[in-house]
């Protein structure tokens, strides 16, 4: 099925351009909507480029996210931004993904761009593979923005909980599960190598 995703039309992956388009489009700074089905080969292959190579037991990630109060999460899900490839040219990594969060007041704005870039790069990678999205990206738009109503004194702790305890481990969850897939598949098959035919 046909799977429209949003991606910027300017650079990705370590500088290298998308030749099959126009240059305006290359530098527009812009979102574009993109059919995946439309990229050639060698677009789909570079975009398809992941670092994920580690299969982590999603029951510990949420164990892990409880027992530390969320210092691992931040951690952990912010290394997986350096494992994305590049698509658009304001893509970041893990040293500006958690390093922002850090940021008075700017880290209200950074949060969102932290999970919802978290989320769309998973879905991504999975849009090209042709298979449906494994994150459901409004509940991680909504565990953000409930997360955030935490401040409300009183009502607050409500919401807090809320995101924390039950919003948040099931967009973990399904992130971790979608990782791990790929981590797999990138174990068993790897698109650059050859692959041997066993002996007879």
């Amino acid at each position: 099925m046909t799977r429209v995703v949003e991606i910027e039309m300017s650079a990705y992956s370590g500088g290298r351009h998308l030749e099959e388009l126009d240059s305006a489009k290359r530098q527009a700074a812009s979102y574009t909507l993109l059919d995946v089905k439309k990229l050639s080969d060698k677009q789909r292959e570079d975009f398809m480029q992941h670092k994920f190579s580690t299969v982590f037991p999603t029951p510990l990630v949420i164990i892990l996210h409880f027992v530390t109060g969320g210092i691992f999460t931040l951690f952990y899900y912010g290394f997986k931004h350096s494992q994305l490839p590049f698509v658009k040219q304001d893509d970041f990594g893990a040293a500006r993904a958690i390093g922002f969060l850090f940021i008075p007041f700017f880290n209200i704005y950074w949060i969102f761009r932290f999970w919802l870039r978290l989320a769309d790069g998973v879905n991504f990678q999975f849009a090209l593979r042709d298979r449906p999205p494994p994150v459901w990206r409004e509940n991680v738009r909504g565990a953000v923005i409930v997360l955030l109503l935490g401040f409300i004194p009183y009502a607050g702790l409500v919401c807090a909980f809320l995101s924390f305890s039950v919003l948040l481990p099931i967009s973990l969850a399904e992130i971790q599960v979608a990782t791990n897939t790929l981590a797999k598949e990138a174990q068993l098959f790897t698109p650059h190598e050859h692959l041997i035919s066993p002996d007879l």
